[in-house]
């Protein structure tokens, strides 16, 4: 196969997954009483366990990041600020919401992450951008309100978690950065997951079972761990052996529509007229933000 089309079918993949991910914990929230917070222990922590293991048999030097106290400080940072808050402020707005709500939410991220180099680089956006920020913010309005500013057709806990977990997202992209100048970006994923993992065992230990768990919910567990955390990392990680980061970004889109079409079809979430229509201008913003800056050139001068 093509390289270039083997790194867009990994990074589909990634996004596809992560998409999964959401629906699945859906589906377990459904189908038994467990908390989010002991799915966010177990999703980050064998997470963890299992990339870290994975690269110690593949002879990787996992442990070579905690030879130096500043990456040590930076890899924590990354690790409560950017996973521990993203994971598990994602989870709590698919708990309180569904999973369309809280991916497309997440799908903020680039729009705040152009904000935050506004603003603290001095990075002026490009005229794309700054439509593409419109956009989504308009997009996102109309998914939560269904065009009335009267009320909100989103629960309230469902869009305030999703915006910590897009906060989350963007501390998560631009914390390790240095990082991932001196360092391979697996170790630092593994390392990640499981210090966050480790950090939400002390509320909340995985070994304090929810009850009535059976075996569909074990089956439920698995995927969001081996599938929809584990999987979508090692193909999105993959990916940038082949594409450009902008190109892995914009296939991330996959992830909310992915995620939104389980959630019409497996869980039975309906949406309003007006709520469509945000959801098609969220994720069309996502699109336009993350294309490469000569397609968008090319885009915007052919209109």
């Amino acid at each position: 196969m093509n390289s270039k089309y083997l790194g867009i079918l990994l990074a589909a993949l990634g996004a596809t997954f992560f998409g999964i991910s959401a629906a699945v914990s859906s589906l377990l929230f459904k189908h038994i009483s467990v908390s989010p917070e002991w799915l966010v222990s177990v999703r980050m922590f064998f997470t963890g366990v299992i990339l870290l293991t994975y690269l110690s048999i593949k002879r990787q030097p996992i442990f070579k990041i905690w030879t130096s106290k500043r990456d040590v400080l930076l890899l924590l940072f990354f690790a409560i600020f950017g996973v521990y808050i993203s994971q598990s402020a994602f989870i709590f707005s698919v708990y309180f919401g569904n999973a369309a709500i809280g991916t497309i939410l997440q799908a903020l991220a680039p729009a705040i992450i152009v904000l935050v180099l506004v603003i603290f680089k001095r990075i002026l956006p490009r005229g794309s951008e700054i439509i593409a920020i419109m956009i989504s913010l308009m997009g996102v309005f109309l998914l939560i309100t269904n065009g009335n500013l009267a009320q909100l057709v989103v629960p309230t806990k469902a869009v305030y978690w999703g915006l910590i977990s897009t906060l989350g997202t963007v501390a998560y992209t631009l914390i390790p950065r240095g990082l991932l100048r001196r360092y391979s970006a697996l170790p630092i994923v593994g390392w990640g997951m499981l210090i966050g993992g480790i950090f939400s065992n002390f509320q909340h230990p995985v070994w304090k079972m929810p009850a009535h768990f059976d075996l569909q919910s074990i089956g439920y567990v698995t995927v969001i761990v081996i599938i929809g955390t584990l999987m979508s990392y090692i193909c999105y990680l993959m990916s940038l052996n082949y594409l450009s980061p902008a190109m892995v970004s914009m296939l991330g889109t996959f992830e909310p529509l992915t995620a939104t079409v389980l959630a019409v079809v497996l869980l039975n979430v309906g949406f309003q007229f007006w709520q469509a229509i945000g959801t098609i201008l969220a994720l069309g913003a996502v699109i336009i933000i993350n294309l490469p800056a000569q397609i968008r050139w090319r885009v915007w001068v052919a209109k």
